[in-house]
């Protein structure tokens, strides 16, 4: 074998979130030993690197999905759309979004490694990619099902105690959506990593989850179930019916 590639993670950014991250030599990693997630992806790009040397590359990945992903952010979001009726999302429709899926991740890595290319990536989907609104009516027509909107203000969710990203997958607060997904991804394209259509991720997730059982959850304990509990849903929808 002619390299070494590592899937790391935009979490070994010290400022990420919020960002944005410009080109991966101008963004500082963490350099410390902390037990958090970034520490530990950064700490771990350095061990390799300095066990393998030339041609280590370490991908800074984004938001991974696809079939077979055991996380379930976007897999969640099809299961409740498909069950239909008034669906609670938050008023941050227009907030970007940039994905990358698995498949073309892993395929990338095995050729990158086999030509030996080393240094940092920022790999995930490129900027301007979707946005949240757009993934969920892709998620839409992908089912079939027929769905409402309901538009729940940040302030709301909140006092609600509606957790972002882990209650409602992929959504961001505002004053960390307007940076986090600004990632500079020019040495990723340039590098051949590929982007296929939002809807061909999203459909072929959705057959996955038809056909397949679940995998359980990686067992890591920074990680929550995703999804909006049924019983909150109905107080936030309720909430919504009685007005300001």
């Amino acid at each position: 074998m002619q390299g070494y590639a590592f899937v790391s993670s935009s979490n070994a950014y010290r400022n990420w979130p919020p960002g944005p991250i410009g080109p991966e030599d101008d963004e500082p990693t963490w350099d410390t030993e902390d037990d958090g997630y970034g520490p530990n992806k950064a700490y771990a790009e350095r061990v390799l690197a300095a066990a393998v040397g030339d041609g280590f590359l370490t991908a800074r990945a984004g938001l991974i999905v696809g079939p077979s992903d055991p996380i379930h952010r976007l897999g969640w979001w099809l299961e409740r759309i498909a069950r239909g009726g008034r669906v609670v999302v938050p008023d941050a429709l227009a907030q970007p979004i940039a994905l990358v899926d698995a498949r073309d991740l892993a395929a990338w890595l095995v050729g990158v490694a086999a030509e030996g290319r080393s240094g940092a990536v920022n790999a995930t989907g490129p900027a301007g990619m979707t946005t949240l609104g757009g993934l969920l009516e892709v998620c839409r027509e992908v089912t079939g099902s027929e769905v409402e909107w309901v538009p729940v203000a940040e302030e709301r969710l909140v006092e609600a105690g509606v957790q972002p990203w882990v209650h409602l997958p992929l959504w961001l607060p505002r004053a960390v959506a307007r940076t986090a997904w600004d990632v500079d991804t020019t040495r990723a394209r340039e590098l051949g990593l590929p982007s296929r259509p939002l809807r061909e991720t999203v459909a072929d997730t959705w057959a996955w989850l038809r056909a397949h059982e679940r995998p359980p959850m990686p067992p890591m304990a920074h990680r929550q179930e995703p999804g909006l509990p049924p019983e909150l849903e109905a107080e936030l929808l309720a909430r919504h019916d009685q007005g300001p």
